[in-house]
C-alpha cells in the first residue's frame, strides 16, 4: 500500500565521476532520498556493467555508456512509480553525451528529460541542442540538467553558446551558486534549465564530498505526482513457528483425497491447499514495512570520519586559506583510507572459507555478479519442445 496524496516532482544531478567507486555510499544516499529522479554525470560505466550491478532499491536505470575509452556516460534513475521511455541518446566519440528521454508521470503529464556530460573543450554542444528543441515541439514539460563543462560565472565562447540558447528559446536558467570547488576556484559547470520559471517550487544545491567536486542540485518541479508513502509487503511471521507441530497437523490432515482424483493439476491444487492451511495456522501472514538498509561496513566510526570531512570542506568552502585546505584534504584522505580498510574487511569476511553457502550467494546478488532471485528465467526450449523431447526418451526406454 502506498499513501497517494500528492507531491511535487524532485529531480537532481551530480557529476559521480565513477558511479562503482562510490556505489554503497551513493545507495546510502539516495536510498532514502525521496527524489523521483537521480541524473548522473560522469558515470564511467561500461557495458560489462550490467544494470542490477549499479542497482537501486524503488529505482530502474536507464544508461548511455562511453564507449572505447574511460570516463564519461550519463544516467538516471527513476521511480518505479514513473514510467521513462528514451526519445534519443548521444551516438559516437568526442561529441557531448546525453540522453533525452520522455517522463511519464500521469495520462496528462509528459516531460521531456535531458541528462548531459559535455567533455572539457568539446565541441558539437549544437547537435544536441538542436536535437533537444526538436523534441520539445510536443511538450510542455521540459527539464535539462548536466555537466557542460562551460563556466557561466565568465564570458567564454561555450557560456556564450549556452546563454544564447537559453534566451531565444525563452527557457529558465535555475540560479544556483558555483557548483564545482578546487583548491583555488569554483566553478558554475553544473546546469539546470526548465521551461518556466513559474514552475520552479523551489531550488537546492549541496555538497556530496563523497562522490566528486561537484554539488548536487535539485528542484522541485510543479506537476504533481502520487506521494510515495510507507510501502507494506505479506510476509509469512515464523517468529514462533514450531517445526515439530507443523508436521503433527500436516500428518492428521485427510490425504485420501489425492488418490482420488486423476489429474495432476487437481493434485498439485489440493497439495497446496494442505500446505497454506497449515502455513496459515502455525506462520499467518502480517504486514511489514521493508526499510533501506546502510553497507554493513558504514559502521559508526566511518560515519563519524566522513561527517568530519564534510565538516571541513565547508568551513573551507567559506574561508578558502591554505590550513584549511589542508585540514579537508587530511580528513577526507583519512575518511577514504577507513573506507577502502571497512570494505575489505567487510567482503573478506564474507567470502572466506567457512561462511555458509546462502551467505555467500546473498553477497554475490547484492553485488549485482548474479540476477535477484526473482529476476526473469526464460527457458531455451518450449514446454512442447521438451514434452516431445521426454515422451522420445520414455519410448525408447519402453523398447
Amino acid at each position: 500500500m502506498v499513501d497517494e496524496l500528492p507531491e511535487f516532482l524532485r529531480i537532481c544531478h551530480v557529476n559521480c565521476q565513477s558511479l562503482t567507486a562510490h556505489l554503497d555510499e551513493f545507495r546510502d544516499y539516495f536510498g532514502d532520498s525521496g527524489f523521483h529522479v537521480i541524473c548522473l554525470s560522469e558515470t564511467w560505466l561500461r557495458p560489462a556493467f550490467s544494470d542490477s550491478f549499479v542497482s537501486l532499491r524503488g529505482y530502474q536505470i536507464f544508461r548511455c555508456d562511453r564507449q572505447g575509452r574511460c570516463g564519461g556516460g550519463v544516467a538516471f534513475y527513476i521511480s518505479n512509480s514513473l514510467q521513462a521511455n528514451i526519445l534519443r541518446h548521444s551516438e559516437g566519440d568526442g561529441k557531448p553525451e546525453y540522453l533525452i528521454a520522455k517522463i511519464s508521470v500521469s495520462n496528462t503529464s509528459k516531460i521531456l528529460l535531458a541528462v548531459v556530460y559535455r567533455p572539457p573543450h568539446c565541441g558539437y554542444l549544437q547537435e544536441f541542442l538542436d536535437t533537444f528543441i526538436d523534441l520539445s515541439v510536443t511538450y510542455k514539460h521540459l527539464i535539462i540538467f548536466g555537466d557542460f563543462n562551460a563556466d557561466l560565472c565568465t564570458t567564454t565562447f561555450d557560456s556564450a553558446q549556452i546563454m544564447s540558447f537559453i534566451e531565444t528559446t525563452n527557457l529558465y536558467l535555475v540560479p544556483y551558486t558555483p557548483t564545482h570547488h578546487t583548491r583555488s576556484s569554483s566553478t558554475s559547470l553544473d546546469l539546470c534549465v526548465i521551461d518556466d520559471a513559474d514552475k520552479l517550487i523551489s531550488y537546492e544545491q549541496s555538497d556530496v564530498c563523497f562522490l566528486s567536486a561537484h554539488d548536487l542540485i535539485s528542484i522541485s518541479y510543479r506537476v504533481k505526482v502520487a506521494r510515495r508513502g510507507s510501502c507494506s509487503i505479506k510476509v509469512r511471521d515464523f517468529r514462533s513457528f514450531d517445526i515439530d507441530n507443523f508436521l503433527i497437523d500436516l500428518e492428521g490432515y485427510d490425504w485420501g483425497a489425492l488418490y482420488q482424483v486423476d489429474d495432476v493439476d487437481s493434485k498439485v491444487m489440493l497439495l497446496n491447499t494442505a500446505l497454506t492451511e497449515c502455513y496459515d495456522r502455525h506462520a499467518p501472514l502480517r504486514d511489514i514495512q521493508p526499510k533501506h538498509l546502510p553497507a554493513s561496513w558504514l559502521t559508526p566510526d566511518v560515519r563519524c570520519a566522513m561527517r568530519s570531512r564534510d565538516r571541513a570542506r565547508r568551513v573551507r568552502r567559506r574561508h578558502k586559506t591554505d590550513a584549511n585546505y589542508k585540514r579537508y584534504k587530511t580528513l577526507r584522505n583519512q575518511a577514504q583510507a577507513m573506507v577502502r580498510s571497512a570494505k575489505k574487511e567487510y567482503y573478506l569476511n564474507a567470502f572466506r572459507d567457512g561462511s555458509e553457502s546462502t551467505t555467500i550467494w546473498r553477497q554475490l546478488r547484492h553485488l549485482g555478479l548474479l540476477k535477484a532471485k526473482n529476476a526473469d528465467k526464460n527457458l531455451i526450449f518450449t514446454l512442447d519442445e521438451l514434452n516431445e523431447f521426454f515422451s522420445s526418451v520414455t519410448a525408447g526406454i519402453d523398447g
